[in-house]
């Protein structure tokens, strides 16, 4: 009797904790706290954020061979330009950097990832690609 009693218990414990935990599957949830689709076409590589940011589209062109650090207030020369924006309230800061077939990220704050990136696989094609906090994919 006193096993079937500490299983019972187990299995109201484990349905309690079964509903109440936090899923760790937010990507799917919508829960992020950035979402920006990058496309690319040629040299051009746009920006459009769905969430998270005070801006709605930018765009640079990748033929200088330099990064761009993009945060929720716009795009800068560097990540220190970003955070003096608007000193200790930076949500996020990346940078970006087109290579041979797609996108190369950089993260500095508000994010999971040190570096990622994301390849097109059709060539001569327009490429879109998402990036998160969580990490990046190709559409």
């Amino acid at each position: 009797m006193k096993i079937l009693s500490q299983l019972i218990a187990f299995a109201v414990l484990f349905v309690f904790f079964s509903f109440t935990l936090p899923s760790t599957d937010n990507i799917h949830q919508g829960e992020e706290n950035f979402v920006i689709h990058f496309t690319i076409e040629g040299e051009r590589v746009t920006m459009e954020c769905l969430k998270g940011c005070s801006w709605e589209k930018l765009s640079f062109d990748s033929s200088s061979e330099r990064p761009q650090f993009v945060g929720q207030n716009g795009m800068q020369q560097s990540a220190d330009e970003l955070r003096e924006l608007q000193p200790g309230l930076v949500d996020f800061v990346f940078s970006v950097e087109k290579v041979k077939k797609g996108l190369s990220f950089t993260g500095y704050e508000g994010v999971s990832w040190l570096s990622t990136s994301a390849y097109c696989q059709k060539g001569g094609v327009e490429c879109a690609i998402e990036l998160t906090e969580k990490g990046v994919s190709t559409k």
